[in-house]
């Protein structure tokens, strides 16, 4: 499922949640960031599009399969959540 990774509590911990593993080309879904410790953001949604919205809204407009990669920074620390996502068409 998510993957994080952190051994200080002062260090950012990257977190999100999901609902769906397969979703329909043009479907919406909201990515919830539940990140703690973190400042900034950064999304990588595997198909040429990022944000640093908090929490996106999102779709995909060709089928595949795309890694969701959410970046969760506090000052010159950062830490890596990361969620495979297949769309069809």
């Amino acid at each position: 499922m998510l993957i994080f990774i952190s051994c200080n509590d002062d260090l950012p911990t990257a977190c999100f949640d999901i609902n769906y593993s397969i979703i329909e080309v043009d479907q919406e879904i909201y990515l919830s960031n539940c990140s703690e410790n973190a400042d900034n953001y950064l999304w990588d949604f595997g198909n040429d599009s990022v944000t640093t919205t908090k929490s996106p809204i999102i779709s995909y407009d060709e089928a595949g399969t795309y890694t969701i990669t959410l970046t969760a920074f506090k000052d010159k620390q950062q830490n890596i959540a990361f969620y495979d996502i297949t769309v069809i068409d």
